[in-house]
């Protein structure tokens, strides 16, 4: 695993356990919340190729606030990314 993978693996994590010791979420996710947990385990235990960190991130985004529409999201920042690789392309 490469030292930006491991260390986003290991933030993601954190940043979910913190979550879910804090109860940041307000009480009528509480089952979202369990959902996100298990699912965050599921994705860390993905060998670091395989993690989505666009679905990590709005995983997390989801369990602030579950009533939240990620398609719209997750099309920008599809966007932004393939703008960003097509500006990079030819370049080290």
């Amino acid at each position: 695993m490469n030292f930006r993978a491991h260390h986003t693996a290991k933030f993601i994590g954190a940043l979910a356990l913190c979550l879910a010791l804090t109860g940041t979420v307000p009480s009528q996710a509480a089952t979202a919340q369990v959902t996100v947990s298990e699912e965050l385990v599921a994705i860390l235990a993905l060998p670091e190729d395989k993690i989505d960190l666009t679905e990590t991130l709005l995983l997390i985004s989801r369990h602030w606030d579950p009533r939240l529409d990620t398609t719209p999201l997750k099309k920008t920042l599809d966007r932004l990314t393939e703008s960003a690789r097509n500006q990079l392309k030819g370049n080290p």
